[in-house]
């Protein structure tokens, strides 16, 4: 096996990729217990490709973990950080359906807070319908936790929104009700955020739930959260 690190391929079309990947899986093959973990963009029909070529090449596509970048690191989250996901069987309290049910009921009794004011007023328009806006409010959180959470953290710290950010006021006052409810499971964003650390100085048992290899195929477009976890782990297989 090579020494670890980050190695990035690029090319103009999917095959000189597949060409890099299956000369890798070729050239430094895994022992027969271990399983080759492969992350794919959340696409099936790349996915579906990428497992026929491989057997086509290969003669066989055994042995392969066939995940996603979210997947992998949310499945990692939840195997080593306190909290970081719920019990088995319950979905995430913080994935965007289950956020849309929890913020129905404080947009429907939002308290007479300045903060608040701009959703007052656009509620009193809908005639007390507070499920559409819940469902759009929570989507905004999903990308948020993905793309910004830096700024989701900041806000649980009691920091004052940066300028960028026009609906901030109301949008942090939502975001911190969400997260100290009571309810002991992490937001995603925080969760993520202490795998990175976890990974930026990892214990045995850290190193142990890490793969042996892991290569990303496809992704053309990668959060840059999910790319700092994969730099961490880049520096232990």
């Amino acid at each position: 096996m090579p020494e670890p690190g980050f190695h990035v391929v690029t090319a103009p079309r999917l095959e000189p990729l597949f060409d890099a990947l299956v000369d890798t899986l070729a050239r430094d093959p895994l022992p027969p217990t271990e399983t080759e973990t492969v992350l794919v963009a959340q696409n099936v029909g790349l996915r579906a490709w990428l497992t026929k070529a491989l057997a086509d090449r290969l003669g066989c596509a055994a042995a392969l973990d066939l995940g996603t970048p979210v997947t992998f690191a949310s499945d990692l989250a939840q195997a080593l950080v306190q909290h970081a996901s719920p019990g088995d069987g319950e979905r995430h309290p913080f994935d965007g359906g289950p956020l849309a049910w929890r913020l129905a009921p404080v947009l429907g009794s939002l308290p007479d807070d300045p903060a608040f004011a701009p959703l007052a007023a656009y509620l009193s328009k809908t005639g007390g319908q507070v499920m559409p806006l819940a469902k759009r409010v929570a989507a905004l959180f999903d990308d948020y936790q993905v793309y910004r959470p830096d700024v989701l953290a900041a806000w649980a710290r009691g920091e004052d929104p940066l300028p960028e950010f026009a609906h901030g006021a109301w949008q942090r006052a939502l975001w911190r009700r969400l997260v100290e409810d009571g309810r002991p499971t992490l937001d995603r964003a925080s969760g993520l955020l202490a795998l990175a650390r976890t990974l930026r100085q990892p214990d045995e048992r850290t190193l142990a739930q890490l793969p042996p290899r892991i290569a990303v195929f496809g992704a053309l477009l990668f959060p840059p959260l999910y790319l700092r976890i994969l730099r961490e782990a880049a520096a232990h297989v």
